[in-house]
């Protein structure tokens, strides 16, 4: 007997709002298996967006793989709700039928099953190492939806919030970090309408990575908080966004020198690598940071090798492998091994994200060998990238040039150098390592700067300098100095919102336009200008 499925109408069209698992059961049960994946491309961006990922990948299950592999939209659907580290093997058969989709089939689709397709494909090339492939499709897309005018969610329904992230993590770990959170912000205003929080948890774990990155750990350190207050739930773990939140954490704890956070943090990440495997690539990390920051260089050098030689590194999440590259570089200088840290960083992906680390390891190294002059060289061009993507790691840059500066007798330019990565370090609160920007050796232009900063710092904050910082402040609105007065204390965003009776994104709003006005990045230079003005 034909039994009619009750999700369609009378034209056999999916009827929005009805449960689409049983739809989709039942047009299979009716042998309606075209009308069935019709089902499945018109409701499992919705579907994802009100059950979770868990009950979404149940859809996919009601299909055989032959009939799911029919066609390059299907494939996409499979692909984006189940590729979740390390399984992603099974899914080998859908990840070739996207590569291999011909450019003519892809045009003919409409808007949101072509929106499908392009955000499954830069996944894809991201899971095999390819950002540079991402990165191409990345631009093709946006090209592509925004000439058309399709870029919003009230033309591609709730899958502009999938396709946005996709395009926002691509960017991220190619270090156009200003443009990733630029669209980290349009998913996050986005999920605020749509009552999204899954979205909302991932955009703002982007975010904190690319501030982090930014060295601009004030900022980040508020955005991990509001990821944390959204709640723990396993459905979280989904892409791995909870290993990128510690991960982000782990590493301001680590450049702030919070040793004891850090080590706290190694411990029970280790035990939750145990029993989640997608845990143990961080674990065996922050193993080695710790290792470091005890001055076992040897293993922790030898931790990040084998690691690196593994094939569980994933390219899911690029960092983790450039921050295993970067440390084994740095052990392996701390250990006097120039020739095996040279060795080790040439073998980094040519996209890292952490390439001006990677540089300044490289300059440290040819410092190593006693050629200052080549280390001055092969950072030039990684200070020119730094003033389009100032990152966290130039301030390994500027400690290599200082070094390489004073070791040739330029004492000025050493002096300079050694300020530039003072300012960033400050700025940030980072802990700078003696033993690695001036060691024994080069104690003498250590002093000689810190003397002149603290010279610089007396003379900021004196009662003359009070009045430009109330210059500057003038220039803020009545309700931006109040704002700026709260961000000055310690509180999340959320306390500061709950304190002027605001919201999170508004306090968000009045922060960016402080930030732009007073020419600063941080809550921490924030709270300076306020206690300089004796506020």
């Amino acid at each position: 007997m034909n039994v009619k499925p009750s999700g369609l109408d009378v034209r056999g069209q999916v009827v929005m709002g009805m449960d689409l698992q049983c739809t989709i059961r039942e047009l299979i049960a009716a042998g309606e298996i075209p009308k069935a994946l019709v089902a499945l491309r018109s409701g499992w961006d919705h579907y994802l967006r009100d059950n979770g990922a868990a009950r979404a990948r149940e859809l996919c299950s009601e299909f055989d793989t032959f009939d799911l592999l029919r066609s390059v939209e299907t494939a996409s659907i499979v692909w984006l709700l189940n590729a979740v580290p390390p399984e992603l093997e099974p899914l080998g058969p859908f990840a070739t039928r996207i590569l291999t989709a011909r450019e003519e089939d892809i045009r003919v689709l409409g808007v949101r099953d072509r929106t499908t397709v392009m955000t499954a494909t830069m996944l894809v090339w991201m899971s095999r190492g390819r950002l540079d492939r991402a990165s191409l499709t990345a631009q093709r897309s946006l090209d592509d939806l925004g000439r058309a005018g399709h870029l919003s969610p009230t033309t591609i329904g709730p899958v502009y919030a999938e396709f946005l992230l996709a395009i926002a993590r691509v960017k991220l770990f190619g270090g156009a970090l200003r443009e990733s959170v630029e669209l980290f912000n349009e998913v996050l205003a986005y999920s605020e309408v749509a009552g999204a929080a899954v979205t909302t948890y991932r955009a703002l774990v982007g975010q904190a990575i690319a501030f982090a990155l930014n060295a601009e750990f004030g900022v980040a350190q508020d955005l991990i908080s509001s990821a944390k207050d959204i709640g723990p739930d396993a459905e979280y773990d989904w892409n791995r966004q909870a290993v990128e939140l510690t991960w982000c954490q782990t590493l301001i704890w680590a450049y702030q020198g919070q040793n004891i956070e850090l080590n706290a943090a190694a411990q029970r990440v280790s035990a939750r690598a145990s029993v989640e495997p997608e845990w143990r690539e961080l674990a065996r990390i922050l193993e080695a940071r710790v290792l470091l920051s005890e001055g076992r260089d040897l293993e922790a050098a030898n931790i990040l090798k084998n690691l690196l030689q593994s094939v569980a590194v994933s390219n899911e999440f690029p960092l983790l492998e450039d921050s295993a590259t970067f440390l084994l570089g740095l052990a392996l200088i701390k250990a006097d091994q120039p020739n095996a840290a040279l060795r080790a960083i040439d073998k980094a992906p040519a996209t890292t994200m952490h390439m001006s680390g990677l540089v300044a390891v490289r300059a440290f190294a040819l410092i190593g060998r006693g050629q200052p002059d080549a280390a001055i060289e092969v950072t030039d061009a990684c200070l020119e990238l730094g003033r389009e993507h100032p990152g966290l790691l130039l301030v390994y840059v500027h400690g290599a040039r200082a070094v390489a500066f004073e070791l040739l007798g330029l004492h000025s330019s050493a002096e300079y150098s050694m300020s530039a990565g003072f300012s960033l370090a400050v700025s940030a609160g980072i802990h700078m390592e003696r033993d690695i920007f001036a060691g024994p050796e080069l104690e003498y232009l250590w002093q000689r700067v810190e003397s002149k900063r603290r010279s610089e710092c007396e003379e900021r904050y004196s009662a003359g300098s009070r009045s430009d910082t109330g210059a500057r402040l003038a220039q803020l609105t009545p309700k931006e100095r109040e704002v700026l007065r709260r961000l000055a204390r310690p509180g999340t965003l959320a306390d500061v919102a709950a304190d002027l009776f605001i919201t999170e994104n508004t306090v968000k709003t009045h922060a960016k336009s402080i930030y732009r006005k007073l020419s600063i990045r941080s809550r921490a230079e924030a709270s300076d200008l306020v206690n300089a003005a004796g506020h």
